[in-house]
């Protein structure tokens, strides 16, 4: 049995249930619980017993519908078998989904570890890898550990990219999405995730109904009904053609809610109710749970707070699970207002409560940063307790001690406290010193990473490695992108439209580029974009892409929206020459692509602005980034370095130190670049 994708992908104003991606090996399509396709059984990556391999297929066909279920047939598989490494991250991935349904958080916590470890210490092939990292991300998004479902969602892209795995792309890019709309109230940031998925499956031709569905579901919360109400009806019909009854029968009651009106508010009620049926018959609880408490809005909309009462009650027992934990507020927070409206406001406060005490409990579950705030502040107010103890200890022995003893003892708890102080304020550097770096690595207008935490990440992070990897084809590629002309914004509209255009190209550009990427402000109008493992082609969409992000819409200022500016961009690969002699090692590596891009990018200044020009070494020549410079045109023409456009017509300069900077690097003949090249 393939390890099957999870994909959490219906999120109604807040939940988490998982769906699944049929396994990789055959064509991929969102499924539902209750509704995963029969499957054959495949060969695990290590191999397995007929037996453990139909019980590890029951145990997944069952971890939603029937989580104890699954949980026990998990346990004996696991108490009982010696299975597979590859069998076992399988049973792990289905224990933890069950858990995370029936609410218990720590034992799903320990199959993912459990898991992560096998993976770690038995290396599977790309496809296995990337489900388990995929199924992990579920898991943990379920349980409300978000920022940690927020790596293995990027992880499992990565591997899925690498992989050429586009089904697998979308389907994490939803998950991103959703985390960013959902927990992280980033409804734009959401909303270019969307698009991209989008953009994903028109050029693979993929039809996923999560898709739609989760991008109305983030427009509804903007506020933008009409679109969102169309997404819906795409998301319906969508699921319908695929045979998942499930999400059709979300989409529908999503649609149903944005149509009620005073004149249509009891019919639609009564179809409400006979949905809700529907979806726990399935079953879907937490469709079944967004359902009712839709029904018991509309209740109370229409005078029968009585019956509102009753149906928020009922969506308050479903969704009484940590994998429900949003649908769990939203019908609480119906509740509230039904009680509120029948006057009974002694039970009113106790759902109060309860709804409070809930939400500060999800609130301190997704932020890892103030979880260890309040854990270092616990750990501060313990070392106080336990000082307290030791002066009442040394009180107490005080009064039976010599006056000749006194003196001594006074004088050995001074060092002590003397101690304590000094450890205290040591600690308190510490402190400020890691906050005051934190701060350094950091541009204070952008937001952006600066020159030093970049050139850092360069040298010592992913990129480093990737560069060093010896691929041929695919290297790590930097791009410089710096604004055309910006001196004349500043000395138009003054330096306060400077910065705001400044910050508007960081944040286009970020959105031109894919999860993983890095983006710095290089220094005043330039930027440094570093992408791994692309080859020729990749780069040169990335560097279109770059520019027409920029150029896309007007920028809004104060005074009013100024025309959006235009952007020169140079890049180059890393290593420049792979086979060649590179006594510098990887951080020279990198340098070395700074210094070629910066000369594309004055090849672009010097031909008119407003384009892109690349420059990609060959992965058999020997010769060196210093010779290349000294004499680009023979390098070029040799076939030794490619030189895109194709038919960009540049005099390089061939002797001097200058050579190497852009102040002596030559004028391009002809017509500059600009606007999209052939990719």
């Amino acid at each position: 049995m393939e390890l099957a994708v999870e994909s959490t992908w219906w999120r109604m104003p807040a939940l988490a249930v998982a769906c699944l991606l049929a396994g990789a090996l055959i064509p991929a399509r969102a499924q539902v619980p209750g509704a995963d396709p029969a499957r054959a059984p495949a060969a695990s990556p290590a191999g397995g017993s007929a037996d453990v391999e139909a019980d590890i297929a029951n145990c997944l066909e069952v971890r939603r519908s029937a989580p104890a279920r699954a949980i026990a047939l998990a346990d004996r598989l696991l108490a009982s078998a010696r299975l597979a490494p590859a069998d076992e991250i399988k049973v792990q991935s289905c224990l933890g989904m069950a858990a995370s349904y029936t609410g218990a958080t720590e034992r799903a916590l320990q199959a993912v570890t459990r898991a992560e470890a096998l993976l770690a210490a038995h290396p599977m092939p790309s496809e296995f890898a990337l489900r388990a990292v995929s199924n992990a991300g579920a898991i943990l998004h379920g349980v409300g550990h978000i920022d940690a479902a927020l790596d293995a969602y990027r992880r499992a892209y990565a591997l899925a990219e690498s992989g050429d795995e586009p089904r697998a792309q979308l389907v994490t890019l939803v998950n991103i999405g959703m985390i960013h709309s959902e927990e992280l109230r980033a409804y734009e940031a959401a909303e270019g995730f969307y698009r991209k998925a989008r953009a994903l499956a028109a050029a693979n031709d993929m039809e996923d109904p999560s898709l739609p569905y989760n991008q109305a579901q983030n427009l509804l919360r903007m506020g933008r009904r009409t679109q969102a109400a169309t997404l819906f009806a795409d998301a319906q019909a969508t699921a319908t053609r695929a045979g998942t009854a499930l999400l059709a029968r979300r989409a529908e009651s999503q649609l149903l809610a944005l149509q009620a009106n005073a004149d249509n508010r009891g019919a639609l009620r009564g179809r409400l109710a006979a949905l809700a049926s529907v979806q726990l018959a399935l079953p879907d609880v937490g469709g079944a749970a967004v359902t009712l408490t839709t029904l018991s809005q509309l209740a109370l909309a229409d005078g029968d707070p009585t019956a509102a009462l009753a149906h928020a009650e009922r969506a308050a027992q479903l969704s009484r699970s940590t994998a429900f934990r949003h649908e769990h507020i939203q019908a609480l927070e119906a509740q509230l207002a039904a009680l509120r409206a029948l006057g009974r406001f002694d039970t009113a406060l106790a759902v109060a409560t309860e709804l409070r005490d809930f939400e500060t409990s999800l609130m301190r579950a997704q932020s890892m940063r103030a979880l260890a705030d309040l854990q270092a502040r616990l750990e501060d107010g313990e070392r106080t307790r336990e000082i307290d103890r030791l002066v009442i200890a040394d009180q107490a022995r005080v009064v039976v001690l010599q006056r000749s003893q006194l003196l001594r003892n006074l004088a050995l708890a001074g060092i002590v406290l003397l101690g304590v102080g000094t450890l205290a304020f040591a600690a308190f550097q510490r402190r400020i010193r890691r906050r005051l770096e934190q701060l350094s690595m950091v541009d204070p207008l952008t937001g952006l990473l600066n020159r030093r935490a970049a050139s850092l990440r360069l040298v010592d992070g992913v990129f480093a490695r990737l560069g060093d990897a010896g691929n041929p084809v695919r290297r790590s590629t930097l791009f410089l992108v710096d604004i055309d002309h910006f001196k004349d914004v500043n000395d138009r509209h003054g330096h306060a439209v400077g910065d705001a255009v400044l910050v508007e190209v960081a944040r286009r550009l970020l959105a031109g580029c894919r999860p993983g990427d890095l983006v710095s402000r290089w220094g005043g109008e330039e930027f440094l974009v570093a992408c791994p493992l692309l080859d020729l082609d990749g780069a040169i969409a990335i560097a279109t892409r770059l520019r027409e992000s920029v150029a896309t819409g007007a920028i809004d200022v104060e005074g009013g929206p100024i025309e959006a500016p235009r952007v020169s961009v140079g890049f180059a690969c890393w290593p420049f020459f792979p086979s060649a002699p590179q006594p510098g090692g990887a951080p020279r590596r990198w340098q070395d692509a700074v210094v070629v891009a910066d000369r594309a990018l004055y090849a672009v200044k010097r031909g008119g602005r407003n384009g892109w020009v690349g420059l990609w070494g060959s992965a058999t020549s020997r010769q060196t980034v210093e010779s290349f410079l000294h004499d680009p045109a023979r390098s070029i023409a040799g076939g030794e370095v490619t030189l895109v456009p194709a038919d960009l017509s540049v005099d390089w300069p061939t002797s001097g130190p200058a050579a190497a900077s852009r102040g002596d690097a030559g004028a391009v003949r002809g017509t500059a670049f600009e606007g999209s090249p052939p990719t």
